[in-house]
């Protein structure tokens, strides 16, 4: 192997890691951005069947209704922030995850090139060899 087909098969190396990393990163923001999706979906759920129920109801019960409703109220919008800063996160680790990607593959077609380029070389060569073979001057003859 040329210096350069081994140069360039340790970039595709490299390239093929990094792209496996942000592979992994995307995974764990995604997991990450859907539980807080779920939580802000349980969240809402409760919510929603946080209700009085229909007949007669004491003013305990409207107010455990009312102070459970302003508890979820303030959980939800605490969870607004965290769910905005993950959905960045997967769409910047989206973007870099197509970006290492096209890196990869950039590389892979340079080492294609490279190995294309080694091979023609080497024929170059042997064909050069068979054509002029070396010829033995009257010093080496013995």
């Amino acid at each position: 192997m040329t210096r350069n087909v081994e140069r360039r098969a340790r970039i595709v190396r490299i390239r093929t890691a990094e792209s496996r990393i942000a592979q992994m990163e995307l995974a764990q923001a995604k997991g990450s951005a859907n539980q807080i999706r779920s939580i802000v979906d349980r969240i809402v759920a409760l919510n929603n069947e946080n209700v009085a129920a229909s007949g007669a109801t004491d003013g305990m019960s409207l107010a455990a209704i009312s102070e459970t409703r302003a508890r979820l109220d303030t959980a939800l919008k605490a969870t607004a922030a965290p769910l905005e800063h993950a959905i960045q996160r997967v769409s910047r680790q989206q973007t870099y995850s197509v970006y290492s990607e096209m890196r990869e593959q950039g590389a892979r077609r340079l080492l294609e090139k490279a190995e294309r380029e080694s091979a023609r070389q080497s024929e170059l060569k042997a064909a050069n060899s068979r054509c002029h073979p070396k010829q033995q001057t009257s010093g080496d003859e013995q």
